[in-house]
């Protein structure tokens, strides 16, 4: 029986949220605002058309393309500037989000967000996207086995 005290025995497969809110890396900067109408999430991982995890894209990006013309003394306004004019998300996006397997542990996944300073992580299995672990999801699940929620 696993010690669920033990967070090098809890693999990430058993807290990471599964349903996932994904943007394609063709869609445009229009087709992610629509979204947000919905889903007020501030980072989305995006996927290729075969569902594989090619990068993230956060709300501090778009609103720097957004407000490009606003926003005096924007750091790098010139990659902003550059970015603003592509046509689809593949051209605003991190490359390099941060990526766990479903059987890594939750001591892992804290580690990596404390150091690296993210509140996300994305699960991937043959490079494709299955799931995302959030700090609060890792709080709640240390909550819980604790007995406190």
């Amino acid at each position: 029986m696993v010690d669920k005290n033990n967070f090098n025995e809890v693999k990430i497969n058993e807290i990471m949220t599964k349903s996932l809110v994904t943007i394609n890396e063709t869609d445009t900067i229009e087709d992610v605002l629509e979204l947000l109408k919905n889903y007020h999430f501030h980072t989305y991982p995006v996927v290729n058309d075969n569902h594989e995890l090619v990068g993230v894209v956060n709300q501090d990006v778009l609103l720097e393309i957004l407000l490009l013309d606003r926003i005096k003394g924007t750091k790098n306004t010139h990659r902003v500037a550059i970015k603003s004019m592509s046509e689809n998300i593949k051209g605003i996006m991190g490359r390099h989000p941060l990526t766990l397997t479903t059987d890594s542990n939750l001591h892992h996944a804290a580690d990596l967000m404390v150091k690296h300073k993210v509140n996300h992580l994305y699960v991937v299995e043959n490079s494709k996207l299955v799931g995302v672990l959030s700090k609060r999801d890792i709080i709640n699940h240390v909550y819980r086995i604790r007995g406190l929620y």
